[in-house]
């Protein structure tokens, strides 16, 4: 009769410790272990688990702490690479294979003197600072690199090949890419301002074009564009599809057929940029507006506008129009066959 007592007893401790732990939402490890007593076996609690929730809790805080581990490793090695980048003043994007060049903060006379051959009248002179550094497009972007991001090559030259430079694009257009360039996660694209285009484009110089002087001869006859652009006195192609430029006037070269070329054949400025003047004109991201009289610090230019500017002037244009000041603008849906793009990307 007393072990039967000892043993319900028993059993009624177990119920209630099953009870309490279910009841808690706990998962408890029973384990029968022998005592010797001769009441029987004695019941022991060994080990309870902790409730559900407090192991989802530890599991998920686990897993946070792993992907900011993982985060934090991911961009320590982008700075390490970017650094080692900037050293190199070289770093190309990984998907498009676009090359750029770093450009370090500085100061400079943006516009021309009134006695620059060429000079029109919306390049009053003024001083610009720019207090951070950039990566500029070392070449314009090409129509291999633009198929690559859009899926297609909206090109009228489509027979002057990859490499040459993408043109028939709009400043919208260049959003559109800039915008899935910027997807891919490997850095902030932009256009450059008027101000850090020509900044790039002068490289340190204060003369008409970045390698000194420029002396028009004619129209198309600028002696000093040779060496280092693409434009309308010299700008003959042999390749099908080419523009009929049999008719123009006081070429240097002669020529019956004119288009744009591959990019990077003509020498770089200071900075190792090619074709800053001349082959395509470039897409920047400002409104066109009158330049300030003063100093200015980080210039976006006007806040609207009607149209936006390019810069660099084309394989179609007069020499005056290749110089590092000269400004051109159209309607930010414009298209032509003399219109491309150079890309900044921010550090």
């Amino acid at each position: 009769m007393k072990r039967d007592r000892n043993r319900l007893f028993e059993v009624g401790v177990l119920t209630l410790l099953i009870l309490m732990t279910v009841s808690r939402g706990a998962i408890a490890e029973l384990v029968w272990k022998p005592t010797g007593d001769a009441r029987g076996i004695k019941l022991e609690m060994m080990k309870v688990s902790e409730e559900p929730g407090d192991a989802l809790a530890k599991a998920k805080a686990r897993a946070e702490a792993k992907a900011r581990a993982e985060a934090k490793a991911r961009a320590e090695a982008k700075a390490r690479a970017e650094a080692k980048a900037r050293a190199n003043g070289l770093w190309t994007d990984p998907y498009s294979g676009i090359e750029f060049v770093w450009i370090p903060a500085g100061e400079f006379m943006m516009g021309s003197p009134t006695s620059e051959p060429g000079r029109d009248n919306d390049e009053r002179q003024h001083r610009v600072k720019l207090t951070e550094g950039y990566w500029m497009g070392k070449y314009e972007v090409t129509q291999g690199q633009w198929k690559k991001v859009m899926g297609n090559n909206p090109s009228n030259f489509t027979s002057c090949g990859s490499s040459c430079p993408v043109e028939m694009i709009s400043w919208e257009d260049t959003q559109s890419f800039i915008r899935k360039l910027n997807g891919r996660g490997n850095g902030t694209f932009k256009l450059p301002s008027e101000a850090q285009w020509e900044y790039a484009a002068r490289a340190g110089s204060t003369t008409a074009l970045y390698s000194g002087n420029l002396t028009i001869k004619g129209k198309n006859n600028g002696p000093e564009l040779d060496p280092i652009s693409w434009y309308g006195g010299n700008s003959g192609v042999h390749y099908s599809g080419g523009y009929d430029c049999s008719g123009w006037s006081e070429k240097q070269y002669s020529s019956n057929s004119c288009g744009t070329h591959p990019v990077g054949k003509k020498q770089p400025n200071n900075y190792g940029l090619y074709d800053m003047s001349g082959n395509v004109w470039e897409w920047v991201n400002d409104w066109k507006g009158g330049y300030p009289t003063g100093t200015v610090t980080d210039p976006e230019g006007p806040s609207s506008g009607r149209s936006r500017v390019y810069r660099g002037g084309s394989w179609l244009h007069y020499a005056g129009s290749l110089r590092s000041a000269d400004r051109y603008d159209d309607s930010p849906s414009y298209r032509n066959r003399y219109l491309g793009v150079r890309l900044l990307r921010q550090p």
